[in-house]
């Protein structure tokens, strides 16, 4: 009896209570590193210094 009043819990719990699937908080891979993050973001400064024309960064850029 036990089981055939949880089973009832149970089907009633599916049908009646939403649930929502969580995603990933970050739309990056697996492989994507903070440190690697921080690289890329290095190097995106570095590029923008570059265009407004320091070119001493060239080196470092490259």
């Amino acid at each position: 009896m036990y089981s055939h009043i949880l089973n009832k819990l149970h089907r009633g719990h599916i049908a009646n209570i939403p649930y929502k699937t969580i995603k990933s908080q970050s739309n990056n891979p697996k492989w994507m590193t903070n440190r690697l993050k921080r690289s890329i973001g290095q190097k995106r400064d570095i590029y923008k210094r570059l265009k407004a024309g320091d070119e001493v960064l060239n080196a470092l850029y490259n």
